[in-house]
């Protein structure tokens, strides 16, 4: 499906926003940082980078040579790597995909605490294929698109 991006929002520190806006100082932090920092979720996820999520129901299992059924309530297992290797740059983005009705567009009150400013990036496509020639020319690899939430405690993800 094809969303409709308006614009790009970046908040953050009045320091950050203006060295992004006079400077084009785009910083990535590593997947590590958002995965080991303690913020309330406010940025922290020690899911990120998760290869797989899986719960299952409750049910029963049998261990081989033992003769008896076992039974478990619920099981949420988490697969990941250790160490993920990788950046990630986070963008709020003002576009149909979320939002198919523009006035229904709010910003989380969460916001707040990313920073006092915000830039606001209107031409989004010079942006972001601005970001991607760069990426492209220093031969890294990348990808882009909509952050994708879901509960991690009910939802198998792989």
């Amino acid at each position: 499906m094809t969303y409709t991006i308006k614009m790009f929002l970046k908040f953050g520190s009045k320091e950050n926003i203006e060295d992004l806006f006079y400077n084009g100082t785009i910083y990535m932090n590593p997947v590590q940082y958002f995965r080991n920092i303690e913020d309330n979720s406010l940025r922290g996820d020690n899911y990120e980078g998760a290869s797989r999520v899986i719960n299952s129901l409750p049910g029963t299992f049998r261990i081989p040579g033992v003769d008896r059924d076992f039974k478990y309530e619920k099981v949420h297992v988490k697969e990941s790597y250790e160490t993920i290797l990788g950046n990630i740059y986070c963008l709020y983005c003002v576009s149909s995909y979320g939002f198919p009705n523009p006035f229904n567009f709010k910003i989380d009150d969460k916001i707040s605490n990313f920073g006092s400013h915000c830039l606001m990036i209107k031409d989004n496509k010079y942006f972001l294929n601005s970001i991607i020639d760069e990426l492209e020319r220093n031969k890294y690899k990348f990808e882009h698109g909509f952050v994708e939430y879901y509960d991690k405690n009910t939802i198998n993800k792989d």
